[in-house]
């Protein structure tokens, strides 16, 4: 082993310490993990024939949930924290039943290291599609160290939320197409995609790659799901779900966790103290207007860099390339954006060093750590201990995904090259 590698080891180790010894006592004796309480909460509203009740939330702040029944399902799992309302499908509800009837702390530890390896084979998975060349001792430093200052894992990790599992699944099933496993992809990228919606866009690789295969097992997975939904939790609680679905998608919250485009025009024409308020606004024609029209330029400008990689890479470097730009997109297009979700900004920002034109590699090592830096401690807030006032949250995930999309536009600006083949 040489020296340079050795290093890389050390760099590993001090990282997993500073993890080991700073960050995870928290998260295993302090976090309460707010968000898996409210989805075992619905468990076991369902699980004790209160199904009526899992959507139940406050009619003027987004956050709080006043139904007794939900507070009373919130005491007996043995959950003392804040109770956030349940805005998933009925059928996630009736997947946590069982897990209710065990000890709230048990399940939110279970699901913490659980987390934690996903969030390992997600970012494995990211190494070997997006940049094989980076797939060394020393990329995996940078992720344990991640884990105590990138805030969207830092945040998740903290709250109990599934976007580490989420994470690994889209990635699992962008593998697995790789591989020519079209149907398995397809029904892999239909969970989570059922579930948060947003992932459905990767789909659109499975067109462009010319997977019918894929495209099918999608939709019948989806269907699959949304039929089981209505099977065991009637028509009525569906109708609720989407009702509250389409409620969200109706407004927008500033708050200073959601870092969609639309949140982040919209800042600008309220009053500092809304993104402490959590109340769905109406973002108005101006803010609507201008965010969408934000999200067609650089939807264009991506169509048009992918027309100008080589033909020497092949289809698969122009797929690694659409997803990269469609990562992007699932971050910032959503009126919800919160800011766990920014883990995936990993895959495209790692494909964008990866593939970065040689003669610039230093300028765009520095962006990327420049976005890496918007996500991370100290620049962005303790979401857990949140002291700041509204005028002086940074709305650090928006700008980086920003930044991190003039990284992958930035080869097409130039003489078009080679790029290497993803893993």
């Amino acid at each position: 082993m040489g020296p340079t590698r050795a290093v890389e080891w050390l760099a590993c180790a001090a990282a997993l310490g500073v993890f080991a010894f700073w960050t995870l006592p928290d998260l295993v004796t302090v976090a309460a993990g707010e968000d898996l309480a409210s989805l075992v909460i619905a468990g076991q509203l369902v699980r004790t024939g209160q199904a009526g009740a899992i959507y139940a939330h406050d009619q003027e702040q987004f956050h709080r949930v006043e139904s007794e029944s939900f507070l009373s399902a919130a005491r007996t799992i043995g959950f003392r924290g804040f109770c956030h309302p349940f805005v998933q499908a009925p059928l996630v509800a009736w997947g946590f039943a069982p897990l209710s009837a065990l000890p709230f702390e048990a399940v939110r530890l279970a699901w913490l290291f659980l987390s934690l390896l996903a969030l390992a084979g997600g970012f494995e998975l990211a190494l070997r599609m997006y940049a094989p060349r980076l797939r060394r001792p020393a990329a995996w430093a940078f992720f344990l160290l991640g884990l105590s200052i990138f805030e969207p894992v830092r945040y998740g990790l903290w709250i109990g939320q599934t976007t580490p599992l989420f994470f690994f699944l889209v990635l699992l099933a962008l593998w697995l197409e790789r591989r020519g496993s079209h149907i398995p992809a397809g029904l892999v990228l239909a969970v989570p995609g059922f579930v948060k919606l947003s992932p459905i866009l990767l789909g659109v690789s499975f067109l462009a790659r010319g997977s019918a295969r894929s495209c099918v097992a999608l939709a019948l997975g989806f269907a699959a799901l949304a039929g089981l939904s209505l099977a065991v939790a009637g028509i009525d609680l569906n109708a609720a779900y989407l009702d509250r679905i389409g409620e969200v998608g109706n407004g927008v919250l500033v708050a200073y966790n959601n870092h969609s485009l639309l949140a982040f025009v919209t800042r600008f024409q309220t009053p500092a103290e809304a993104v402490l308020s959590w109340r769905l606004i109406d973002p108005g024609l101006r803010a609507t207007l201008v965010s969408s029209g934000l999200l067609a330029l650089g939807a264009i400008a991506a169509a048009l860099s992918l027309r100008r990689i080589p033909p020497v890479a092949g289809p698969e470097g122009r797929a690694a390339r659409l997803e990269a730009h469609l990562f992007v997109l699932m971050l910032l297009a959503p009126g919800l954006s919160w800011s766990h979700y920014f883990l995936f900004l990993v895959p495209p920002l790692l494909l964008a060093i990866d593939q970065g034109p040689p003669s610039a590699r230093g300028f765009t090592w520095a962006l990327a750590l420049a976005a890496l830096a918007l996500c991370s401690r100290p620049l962005l807030p303790d979401y857990m201990n949140l002291t700041l006032s509204g005028s002086e949250v940074i709305p650090g995930p928006t700008l980086a995904a920003i930044l991190v999309e003039g990284l992958l536009l930035a080869p097409a600006l130039g003489k078009p090259s080679p790029l290497p083949q993803a893993g």
